[in-house]
C-alpha cells in the first residue's frame, strides 16, 4: 500500500519512520498516532511487518487509508514468512527514501517533538551519523531508562570496548541514524533474529561511526509481558549473542584480558544457581581472578 509522492528542502530533510511490527494490533494505533503528532511534518512512515498471525495489517492497512495523507508517503510491507527481528528492520530501511531514519517498535511511543529535535541536533552537528536518546519505561515499568552518560562522549573504539564489556546497552527504540550510512555499513547485522539493536551499535562502532547521545526522553518504551525483552528465554539468547559476536571480536583485537572477563562472567550466570555460586561469597571470590574487573574497578575510582 502506498500513497503520496516524496517532496524534500534544503531546510527540513525528509525523515523515514519505520514502524516495525510482529502481533502488534493491541498497540500500534498508539504508535502511529504518536508518528501522526509529530511537529516535525517532512515525514515518509513505513510499516514493516514480520507476517503477523494477528489483525495488524488490517489495523494498520484502515489506519493509513484515514491518516495517510498527512505523510510525504505511506507504505505497508508484509513479510511473506516469519524471519526474525532483524531482517524484519532491514525490509522496512530498504523501503527508506529519507535523509534520516528512524524506527520504532509497533507497541512504543515517540514524543510529539522527537523528530524535530533529532533533526535540530543532527543540523547544528553535520557530522553526525547515528544518534541515541534518552527514553522512558512506561507500561509494567515506569521511569527514565538507564543509559550510561559515558558513552556518547566516547569515541568509536572506546565504545567498541563500552559495548563488548557492558553487553546489555538498549539503544534501539531511540535510535536515529543517517540512511545510506546505515545501508553502507551492510543494515542490520542478520546473525541475530530476535535482537537487533546491541548488534546494529557493534556494527556502527567496528565501521569507526560514534554514536551520539542526545540527553532528552524523545520515546516511549512499553515494558510488558510477553515484550521481546526481559524474559529468562531473552536473557539466554543475548549471552548466545554476545558469545557469537563478541568473542570473535576480542580475540581479533587481542583483548585477552576482556575475553576472559567475559567467560568469567559467563561461567557464573550458567552455573548461578550451583551449590557453591549461588552465593555471592563465592562469585566475588572467582571474580577475584578477573584481571579486567580489577582495571575497570580501579578505573571508576580513580574517576
Amino acid at each position: 500500500m502506498k500513497t503520496g509522492p516524496i517532496e524534500t528542502t534544503d531546510y527540513d530533510p525528509l525523515v523515514s519512520v519505520v514502524v516495525i511490527t510482529y502481533n502488534s494490533a493491541e498497540y500500534v494505533v498508539e504508535t502511529l498516532d504518536s508518528i501522526l503528532s509529530q511537529s516535525y511534518k517532512n515525514i515518509e512512515l513505513i510499516v514493516s511487518d514480520d507476517s503477523s498471525l494477528d489483525e495488524t495489517t488490517g489495523v494498520v492497512s484502515r489506519w493509513i487509508e484515514t491518516h495517510g495523507s498527512h505523510f510525504k508517503r505511506t507504505e505497508l510491507c508484509v513479510a511473506k514468512e516469519n524471519r526474525g527481528v532483524s531482517e524484519n528492520c532491514n525490509q522496512g530501511l530498504m523501503l527508506c527514501r529519507g535523509e534520516g531514519v528512524k524506527l520504532i517498535a509497533g507497541d512504543d511511543i515517540l514524543e510529539s517533538n522527537a523528530i524535530e529535535t533529532y533533526i535540530k541536533y543532527v543540523s547544528e552537528n553535520p557530522n553526525i551519523k547515528a544518534v541515541i536518546s534518552d527514553m522512558n519505561f512506561f507500561g509494567e515499568m515506569t521511569g527514565l531508562c538507564p543509559i550510561d552518560r559515558r558513552f556518547g562522549k566516547l569515541n568509536a573504539g572506546k565504545q567498541l570496548r563500552h559495548l563488548l564489556v557492558n553487553r546489555s546497552p538498549n539503544f534501539g527504540p531511540s535510535g536515529f541514524s543517517h540512511r545510506i550510512t546505515h545501508l553502507e555499513i551492510g543494515g542490520y547485522d542478520t546473525t541475530c533474529r530476535s535482537i537487533e539493536d546491541y548488534p546494529m551499535a557493534l556494527r556502527f562502532a567496528k565501521n569507526n561511526i560514534r554514536i551520539h547521545h542526545l540527553e532528552k526522553p524523545l520515546v516511549r518504551y512499553r515494558m510488558r509481558t510477553g515484550s521481546l525483552s526481559g524474559s529468562q528465554e531473552s536473557i539466554d539468547r543475548a549471552w548466545a549473542m554476545y558469545s557469537q559476536l563478541g568473542l570473535p571480536l576480542m580475540k581479533e583485537r587481542h583483548l585477552y584480558l576482556m575475553l576472559f572477563h567475559h567467560h568469567i562472567d559467563k561461567f557464573i550466570y550458567v552455573n548461578r544457581m550451583n551449590f557453591f555460586l549461588k552465593y555471592r561469597f563465592f562469585q566475588y571470590i572467582l571474580k577475584s581472578f578477573d584481571m579486567y574487573a580489577w582495571i575497570l574497578f580501579f578505573r571508576k575510582r580513580c574517576g
